[in-house]
């Protein structure tokens, strides 16, 4: 599959619109079975390169206009996701693939208003553009927590529990890094913008 256009305005950038065009390309690449997708960028679009390597794109060559050709493959073999750490292999063949042997799995418990505001795209009915807030738009999120679990791994799987209404297990993450602290400035270092 050819993603032809992706394009943010400037006065858009920081609401993680790009990664919820991202998101959208997956669901479509899963639901239809695509084995892989590449696109053509230019290399003075260093944001967008980085987005792309954050998601398991690579460099497969450059075309003739100078533009970057990257791809990414959501097929794998037993050889390859062996040969990957459970992180590695879901950044270079997912979202949504998860590798499940080599992990764990922890059950995180979601309150609905907060379950709303960080998967807007699980609601009913969503607009074109699901999120209002950046976070929500997002497809890496950050969890910030007081649970006393001091195990959880990059590589293990989230599954959040919404507590309350509707007492469902939706969605589920991949956990790419953690942090045990009590200063406020660190945790806004380390979460960033999401």
């Amino acid at each position: 599959l050819k993603i032809c256009t992706f394009k943010v305005s400037e006065q858009h950038r920081g609401r993680r619109y790009g990664e919820l065009l991202l998101k959208a390309v997956f669901n479509f690449i899963s639901s239809n079975r695509i084995g892989s997708t590449y696109l053509t960028v230019y290399e003075h679009h260093r944001e967008l390169v980085r987005l792309l390597e954050a998601f398991g794109f690579q460099q497969i060559s450059v075309n003739s206009n100078g533009e970057s050709v990257m791809a990414k493959q959501f097929r794998s073999n037993t050889q390859d996701i062996e040969a990957l750490s459970c992180l590695d292999a879901h950044i270079r063949f997912g979202p949504p693939f998860i590798k499940l042997v080599g992990n764990r799995v922890f059950i995180v418990p979601i309150k609905p208003q907060w379950h709303s505001l960080l998967f807007p795209e699980l609601m009913e009915q969503t607009s074109l553009f699901a999120g209002s807030y950046p976070f929500g738009n997002s497809i890496m999120k950050a969890y910030i927590c007081h649970a006393n679990i001091r195990k959880i791994n990059p590589g293990d799987i989230l599954l959040f529990y919404q507590s309350i209404q509707v007492k469902s297990v939706s969605p589920l993450g991949v956990v790419e890094k953690t942090l045990v602290s009590a200063e406020e400035s660190e945790i806004g270092r380390f979460v960033g913008k999401r």
